[in-house]
This record gives structure tokens, sequence and C-alpha cells, in this order.
């Protein structure tokens, strides 16, 4: 478009104008983006060295790329704010944005089951366009932090009871799935990270030191195996019994157990 200007010596001057019609619609998702589903490790600090996981809201999968204004390059400062399911302001201390719209998550006590919407929208700045009136959009966060999950294990109180025979019986290559099949799990999300042998159900080898069962009973994680090498262990006494525990963790560090009790004879 041009504007034009007359005197009254009929000289005139043109002037270009470039303007815009932005629609109430003109912010709109991307069609390659839907909700955002995060699940996180309990107490980040273990593997983060701090307890809060951020979010980052540019790149490829940050919030800032779901989301485009059509036709409309004047409205272009995008204001974000948490909502909870009812459309209320999100006044807790689990989430927060900072001022790049990056989302912070506290990682310090697990939680599930609390949707929250980030909320995008135009707000009206000093000095520069409206552009309120444009429609702003919901995207649903579906966060969780584990560590509410709960373990079930088959047949708890009983041990399980393996007799073998030195220079005898051939070493035993235990399935480690079918150990693992005694543990049931009531998340989908928060899975097992850690499968271990223990001494006692709550110190780790590395706390307690090694032990004589330690030098032949272990989990090889290449074959998937719990390889008890027996023919090849130090001299033990005739009805030697170990009492060994395969312990599992989840990434909420929920922790459960099964006793298993070794016994050797000598041939």
């Amino acid at each position: 478009m041009h504007l034009k200007a007359h005197t009254r010596g009929l000289k005139y001057v043109y002037q270009q104008i470039d303007y815009q019609v932005c629609t109430a619609d003109s912010l709109e998702k991307t069609r390659r983006y839907g909700n955002i589903t995060q699940i996180f490790y309990k107490n980040m600090a273990d593997l983060w060295h701090r307890d809060e996981r951020v979010i980052q809201s540019t790149g490829r999968d940050g919030h800032k790329a779901m989301l485009s204004t059509r036709n409309c390059s004047v409205c272009s400062d995008i204001s974000y704010m948490l909502l909870n399911y009812d459309n209320t302001t999100y006044r807790g201390d689990r989430m927060k944005l900072d001022r790049a719209g990056n989302i912070k998550v506290k990682t310090d006590e697990p939680f599930r089951d609390m949707p929250l919407f980030l909320k995008s929208y135009y707000r009206a700045l000093p000095g520069g366009v409206n552009c309120t009136f444009i429609k702003p959009q919901q995207t649903l966060l579906n966060f969780e932090v584990c560590g509410t999950e709960t373990i079930k294990v088959k047949n708890a109180r009983l041990p399980l009871e393996l007799n073998y025979t030195k220079y005898q019986d051939p070493d035993i290559f235990l399935n480690m799935t079918k150990l693992r099949g005694m543990f049931k799990l009531n998340s989908t999300t928060c899975n097992f990270t850690r499968w271990e042998l223990r001494n006692n159900t709550r110190q780790s080898l590395e706390d307690t030191g090694p032990t004589i069962w330690s030098t032949f009973i272990k989990i090889n994680d290449r074959t998937n195996m719990l390889d008890i090498k027996h023919n090849t262990a130090p001299p033990m006494f005739n009805n030697t019994k170990f009492t060994i525990y395969l312990v599992g963790t989840t990434m909420g560090k929920v922790e459960a157990y099964k006793k298993l009790i070794f016994t050797f004879y000598n041939n």
C-alpha cells in the first residue's frame, strides 16, 4: 500500500506502508507436537549435582518450537504461565518458569498425576504492538518424578534355595529375565534401573566390601545371566551356605529384594 501526499503546488510524494492483518487465530500449534510428557529420576542431585531439572524452552524439542505465528510477524513476544487443570494460576513449588520460559521441575520429592497446562499468550507491552486479541494456546504438561511406584516380590517371605555339588555339577548360569520376573512393578514409566547382589538388604558390595561368594557369583550384564562359577571358587567347607540378596532399584530409588540361599557341597 502507498500513501500519497499533495501540496498546494500540486506536487505530491508517495510513501510505501507495509501492514499485516493479524487474526485472532494467528497463534497455532505445529502439527508435529502434542503434549509434553517427561519422566524424571527422583533427586537428580545424584546424577546432575542438583535437585532440579530444567526443561529448555528453545531447541528442537523446546516448547517454543511447538508454536508458530501465522502471517503475523509483528506479534513475536510470547509470554508463558503455568495453569492448574481447572485453568487457575498454578502457585505450587514443584514447577516454575524462569524469564526465558524454561520449565524448572523440582525432583527432591516424588509426584505423579499432577497435570498442568503451559499457557502461551500475548500480553500488552509498553510502546509495543498490542497483540492481546490473539487467542492463547495451552499445552498439557504431564510430568512425573519417580518415587511413588511400588514393587511386589513373588513369595517374598520364602527364599529361593539352590544346592550345588562342587566338581560334580557344572557351573550354573541362571537367566536374569526369569529372576527379574519375580519382581512386579506397578509403574510402566518409572522402571528398574539397577540390579545387584548384596550381603544384606541395605548396603551394596561397594559399602560392605567383597566376600567369598562375590568372587564367583556375579550378574553378567552382557549375557543377561547370573553366573555361578562354583567350580572355580575358593576352597569351602562341605555344606557351605551363602545368603545373598538380589536387589532391584527403580528410577525413584524404590528397592525390593529376593533372598537367595546357595548351598555348596563337596564331592
